[in-house]
């Protein structure tokens, strides 16, 4: 991630516009820095952890991921944190740019599912409408654990 994502111009703009970013080094931890590695109970590297601004962890990612995969996964984050501030127009902005930023192959399958939450919210928690989001997700990725976790709930809790 250093050598690759993290130099990378949109990367360094993105986070400067979006976030307070901070590195810790696990392999030369001062009290603090096992202080924190023991909190989060971080096991491999890179670990990202996205927390809220009270420190709570609203997201984790373990591994390397090329600068665009880096920003939409970073968006993901961005829009749990609306959902949970009941910012839903906000969330859902933001996982549709990850939508649009993720490969296949990324993190596009999980922003649909919590895009289609967010318009399931936005729509007063009407069903139909979370059906209606899903959908997309169903098209692009029926495969997807994702697809999986939307259709169990679409099959056993949708009435019409």
């Amino acid at each position: 991630m250093g050598a690759v994502t993290y130099p990378d111009q949109d990367v360094i703009e993105f986070l400067a516009e979006q976030f307070v970013p901070f590195k810790v080094n696990v392999k030369d931890l001062d009290s603090g820095g096992r202080a924190l590695v023991a909190k989060h109970r971080t096991i491999w590297e890179p670990g990202l952890l996205y927390l809220d601004a009270r420190g709570r962890e609203v997201r984790r990612n373990v591994g390397f991921l090329p600068p665009t995969e880096f920003i939409a996964d970073s968006r993901v984050a961005l829009g749990k944190v609306a959902l949970l501030q009941s910012r839903y127009a906000d969330a859902q902005q933001q996982f549709r740019q990850a939508v649009d930023l993720s490969s296949e192959g990324g993190v596009a399958p999980e922003a649909l599912y919590w895009a289609g939450i967010a318009a399931f919210r936005i729509a007063g928690n009407k069903k139909l409408e979370l059906a209606e989001r899903w959908a997309e997700l169903k098209e692009r990725f029926p495969g997807s654990s994702w697809w999986s976790r939307a259709d169990v709930f679409l099959e056993s809790d949708l009435t019409p």
